[in-house]
């Protein structure tokens, strides 16, 4: 197991999806908040190899898991797996040259769950969800995030221990970590759904961008993504400090 969890790693720090494009002469990596993911591979890759980035993407995190299984790991140590490869995708030691960023890791995600010897009723939870939310919605960063969503769902109600919950919710929390910006982008209706045009700028524009930051607690209500806290401050569910320290440490 000890020797498995930084192997895991280093084959999910592998940038497939990107050596893959780069063959191609696509460099995905143009400064554009919406470049990672299906939305950019998409339109850069085609459909083709944009099926082919994801299986590899969905290697990442299946092969780790089926050899653990193979050498009879429990689901714990079969998820503890599933976070070591996610953790390697997100954030790679290694492989960082010319830049460490990378793709949200749906497919990574989906390879994890798929790698995981759950029961049908409950190994289908992530993936209905996914589909569900994607339906409702057609954003494809929420039917990502509903994939750990659903696991974390079915780890707390499905009967499991505190090792598989903790590290369900370990999964989910890199996750909806990665997703932030995704999240933040729907609050405020900039978020583009699949097959949808980029909101990019033509070649007659020039691009300028202008960074502001809070001053006070209420220039964060401001914005659409942090408006929903401010209930909260005032029924005294999060404390009014921690979002002035918030404000703070977003400060020059």
């Amino acid at each position: 197991m000890t020797a498995l969890l930084p192997l895991a790693y280093l084959v999910g720090a592998l940038p497939l999806g990107y050596w893959l494009a780069r063959r191609r002469g696509v460099d995905l990596r143009t400064a554009s908040p919406y470049t990672l993911g299906l939305e950019s591979a998409l339109r850069r890759l085609g459909l083709g190899l944009l099926l082919l980035s994801f299986l590899l993407d969905f290697l990442k995190g299946y092969l780790p898991l089926l050899l653990g299984r193979a050498l009879g790991l429990d689901l714990a140590g079969l998820l503890a797996l599933g976070v070591a490869a996610y953790l390697g995708h997100l954030y790679p030691l290694f492989f960082r040259d010319p830049w460490p960023l990378r793709a949200k890791g749906a497919g990574v995600l989906l390879g994890v769950l798929s790698g995981l010897p759950l029961p049908p009723a409950l190994g289908l939870v992530p993936v209905a969800l996914g589909l569900v939310l994607y339906a409702l919605t057609g954003y494809a960063s929420l039917a990502a995030l509903g994939l750990p969503l659903g696991l974390l769902g079915a780890m707390l109600f499905g009967g499991f221990g505190l090792p598989e919950r903790l590290l369900a919710l370990a999964l989910f929390l890199l996750a909806l970590w990665r997703y932030k910006e995704n999240l933040g982008r729907i609050l405020e209706g900039t978020e583009p759904k699949l097959g949808e045009p980029l909101p990019l700028p033509s070649e007659k524009q020039v691009v300028c961008a202008f960074l502001i930051h809070p001053l006070t607690l209420e220039d964060f209500w401001q914005s659409p993504r942090f408006r929903w806290l401010r209930p909260l401050v005032r029924l005294g569910l999060l404390k009014q400090a921690w979002m002035e320290r918030l404000a703070e440490a977003s400060a020059p």
